[in-house]
């Protein structure tokens, strides 16, 4: 062979052999609490969710800010939180922003990921609701620009992980 040829090989191994390091572990999904946009019940519907959360230690002034935040994010559409529990128990709630309610589908919810496909399953009442596949996870930032209480613009910054997901079911 070539060196060319060698040369194409490795350009295109190494970066295949990176991307596998891309999923994530059921350990960096419990105890998380995710935002999806659900304007439109697109949550329910969509074949492509992006689920994303806060991952910066807020102070208390942001812990009071937050659900702002991630409304902003996901400019100030409906949202359907996502709370990953222990022992695989999840708790889901839409949040419409016009009507500023929260709707929590009374049942057991509980939630599955298995690591070799990167597929995450949602479960309702002992039956299947929907199931996902991570296609990519990546960060992004929000800033947020406000006046503090003597008038003085600030500046925060927030830092999320966005995961990709694909509708399997």
């Amino acid at each position: 062979m070539s060196i060319i040829k060698y040369i194409t090989i490795f350009c295109f191994l190494i970066p295949s052999l990176c991307l596998e390091g891309q999923g994530l572990k059921k350990s960096e999904l419990i105890e998380t609490e995710w935002c999806t946009d659900n304007s439109n019940r697109n949550f329910y519907k969509s074949d492509t969710v992006y689920l994303y959360r806060i991952i910066d230690t807020l102070n208390e002034f942001q812990k009071l800010n937050i659900q702002y935040r991630e409304l902003d994010y996901n400019k100030e559409k409906d949202i359907t939180k996502i709370k990953l529990k222990r022992k695989d128990r999840a708790e889901v709630s839409d949040h419409n922003v016009k009507a500023w309610t929260v709707s929590n589908r009374l049942g057991k919810w509980k939630w599955k990921y298995d690591l070799d496909k990167q597929v995450l399953t949602l479960f309702y009442a002992g039956e299947l609701e929907s199931s996902f596949r991570l296609i990519e996870s990546f960060q992004d930032k929000l800033v947020w620009k406000y006046e503090d209480l003597s008038h003085s613009p600030k500046e925060d910054i927030y830092h999320l992980i966005v995961l990709k997901l694909v509708r399997i079911k």
